[in-house]
């Protein structure tokens, strides 16, 4: 369902999508190999399978959780969904946010009300 040949305008939208959220956007497949990331072409192929919330994902289940990136050195909040096909999952999507950076734009929401 999500092979890659297909993945232009899957490209495309994760990188406006990623844009619009201001956080980084993946989309893996059932076995949840990376299949386009908006950071760059750098990540696709890579297994996330072991990642709690695309695990959830796979299984039907959105999820959304924080928890530390090593790699950048910052909290991350992480949201996923399921990708659907006939009702059953054939991969997922997830969103990567900075939690500072979630709890700036919350913060300046108030403040302009």
């Amino acid at each position: 369902m999500l092979a890659r040949p297909h993945h232009g305008g899957l490209d495309r939208l994760v990188g406006v999508s990623a844009r619009s959220v201001r956080g980084r956007v993946i989309v893996v497949d059932r076995s949840g190999r990376v299949v386009a990331d908006s950071a760059g072409a750098g990540e696709v192929g890579a297994t996330y399978a072991d990642r709690p919330e695309i695990s959830a994902a796979l299984g039907g289940r959105s999820a959304q959780l924080t928890r530390h990136s090593q790699t950048l050195g910052q909290d991350l909040l992480a949201t996923s969904v399921p990708v659907l096909h006939d009702g059953r999952p054939v991969g997922a999507v997830r969103i990567t946010q900075s939690v500072d950076a979630v709890h700036r734009a919350v913060r300046n929401t108030r403040l302009d009300l």
